[in-house]
């Protein structure tokens, strides 16, 4: 993946150049692309961002099949993505996955996926076979013990991080969160990737009680607990939300996208629904150019910080001093 090719060039250009309020997709296009493989999933988690949209809606019209993902990755909004990850719903849930995955591997570009590991048994050979980069597992109360039986396998053949979301009452009782680092330091994963609660659009309950906040006291102490605990652990932490948030570190509409197997975008993990246009709908990918995606890029870029309270950034939970959406 190091040798020179398109892909590399596109993401050396969006590293490299100044940032600026309108792209050429001619010259630079999305980085950094999620395709939802599918809206369908095995389960059903309170904090899932595309939870509601599953809800009375002809699911198999939203199942990515291989010909739409080659239309759609010849689009030149896409065309010169590095990196892809296969997300949904559940992506192990479509049929197709281990074609789609080569085609993208294929395409020179750099493959991963998001699982709950649920079906991992079934489909581990596929994704061996296919050559995909890397896995990432959430661990849930429904899946960790069917997940101590196939990681050990996953890790030894794919380069395997562990995922937890971390809830505010688990600093004081961190327990499962512990169990999850077990996991990755018995099946010798490349990490545990902690996730703070962070309610946004398709969201399908209240989580504001499960969030963590800059100002919980215990966040530190869970980490310091952490820390001794898994010594030789690499763990990703993440930054608490942010209550008032003072400088803006988003770079996600310069070179991220979200997408789904109609065509419908997104720009931003916060804006994960896909309703912000459809990349079909008009020529060379100017829905990058079209509201509010200029406006959000020139709000960021404005230095008197007014991003904070305009109306599409002001609840988004990167928008804050502590994380940075950079790649």
């Amino acid at each position: 993946m190091l040798a020179a090719n398109e892909n590399v060039f596109n993401y050396l250009k969006y590293k490299l150049r100044k940032k600026n309020v309108d792209i050429d997709v001619r010259r630079q296009g999305v980085v950094f692309l999620t395709l939802y493989l599918t809206r369908r999933c095995n389960l059903s988690c309170d904090f899932c961002i595309v939870s509601t949209q599953r809800d009375g809606k002809n699911l198999m019209k939203y199942e990515m099949s291989v010909d739409q993902c080659e239309i759609l990755m010849n689009r030149p909004l896409f065309k010169k993505s590095l990196y892809v990850m296969l997300s949904g719903g559940e992506p192990l849930l479509n049929d197709d996955i281990g074609r789609i995955i080569r085609l993208l591997k294929h395409q020179k570009r750099i493959v991963a996926i998001n699982t709950n590991g649920a079906l991992l048994q079934k489909k581990i050979d596929e994704l061996i076979e296919s050559r995909i980069d890397s896995i990432n597992i959430s661990v849930y109360d429904e899946n960790v013990a069917a997940l101590r039986r196939i990681v050990p396998f996953v890790a030894k053949n794919i380069f395997t991080k562990l995922c937890k979301v971390v809830t505010k009452d688990m600093l004081d009782d961190p327990e499962k969160v512990y169990e999850a680092a077990s996991l990755a330091c018995e099946s010798k994963c490349g990490g545990l990737y902690l996730a703070n609660v962070l309610p946004g659009p398709g969201t399908n309950s209240d989580l504001t009680a499960k969030v963590i906040f800059d100002d919980d006291p215990s966040y530190e102490i869970f980490k310091r607990r952490m820390k001794k605990k898994f010594p030789h652990l690499y763990v990703n932490y993440f930054a608490p939300l942010q209550r008032n948030p003072i400088m803006k570190t988003c770079e996600m509409p310069w070179y991220f996208c979200v997408v789904d197997n109609q065509g419908d975008c997104g720009f931003c993990c916060y804006d994960s629904l896909c309703d912000k246009g459809n990349v079909f709908d008009e020529q060379q990918g100017g829905i990058y150019s079209r509201a509010p995606w200029p406006q959000v890029r020139g709000m960021l870029l404005d230095e008197s910080n007014s991003a904070r309270s305009s109306s599409f950034c002001k609840n988004c939970y990167l928008l804050n001093d502590g994380w940075s959406s950079r790649m």
